[in-house]
């Protein structure tokens, strides 16, 4: 597990910080996804951003230093994810 994932997961079960109030833009298909999301998980529109956002993290993090990672749905092939190194911007 990364490190800033165990930090996440550390966080996510400590007692919460205080939250920041934020406002964002989105498409109105997007709203829509996370909504159908929380209903899904019988949660809130807050909790799956909050979620997105630290599985975003963890996916960068993973790019960020070449890692590659496992996939497998129930009743398929296990499926090997890898990032290829970013190239510097010139």
């Amino acid at each position: 597990m990364s490190r800033n994932k165990e930090e996440a997961t550390k966080e996510a079960s400590a007692t919460p910080e205080p939250f920041v109030q934020a406002t964002f833009e989105l498409p109105e298909e997007e709203l829509r996804a996370v909504e159908g999301l929380a209903t899904r998980r019988s949660t809130t529109t807050n909790q799956v951003l909050r979620q997105a956002i630290l599985s975003e993290l963890t996916i960068q993090e993973l790019a960020d230093t070449q890692e590659r990672f496992l996939l497998q749905e129930e009743g398929k092939p296990l499926q090997e994810v890898v990032f290829p190194q970013a190239q510097p911007e010139k």
